[in-house]
């Protein structure tokens, strides 16, 4: 069995803080994509125009 070295330990550190950080950004990203899905939404809903083109 290999001594866990401090670039082992860090490597670790660092793999589960990216994890994390990719989860929660990913999650904050997509309520603020439905957000603004929303906003569209309601613009475009009160515009006859726009609903015959789409």
């Amino acid at each position: 069995m290999e001594p866990i070295t401090t670039t082992v330990i860090v490597t670790l550190a660092f793999t589960k803080f990216l994890e994390t950080s990719v989860e929660k950004f990913t999650e904050a990203g997509l309520q603020k994509m439905d957000e603004l899905r929303q906003k569209i939404w309601a613009k475009l809903g009160s515009n006859a125009k726009a609903e015959t083109l789409c």
